[in-house]
């Protein structure tokens, strides 16, 4: 196994390991009180786009998964999709940072997110 299929497979481990998290944040983040609070079609709105996001993950984990060889190449659409699959990553990264930093007064040595109930 080479290096960018090993890549590759990563990649699509953690796509897949988005999606599992994704599908949890409706409990997570108490999204039945919270879409109370705004109005029906933006409910529906965010609703849709974390379904689309979601459903995304999941197609780019099984792409990784079955088509470790083809896309590990890069050449032609390889490329592209990797390419930009890989941009996506580096905005997303940068957007978390700059958009939401860190909380003040947070500490990283209990996340409540990540606490088994």
């Amino acid at each position: 196994m080479t290096i960018a299929q090993l890549c590759i497979i990563i990649g699509g481990l953690l796509s897949l390991f988005m999606a599992v998290f994704h599908s949890r944040f409706y409990k997570m983040f108490y999204w039945r009180r919270e879409f109370r609070k705004i109005t029906l079609p933006n409910q529906r709105i965010l609703y849709t786009i974390h379904i689309a996001l979601l459903l995304l993950f999941v197609a780019f984990a099984l792409l990784s998964f079955c088509y470790v060889d083809e896309l590990s190449q890069g050449k032609g659409i390889a490329l592209g999709i990797t390419g930009l699959y890989a941009l996506f990553w580096l905005w997303r990264m940068i957007w978390q940072i700059a958009y939401s930093g860190r909380p003040r007064g947070a500490t990283f040595k209990r996340c409540r997110l990540f606490t088994i109930s």
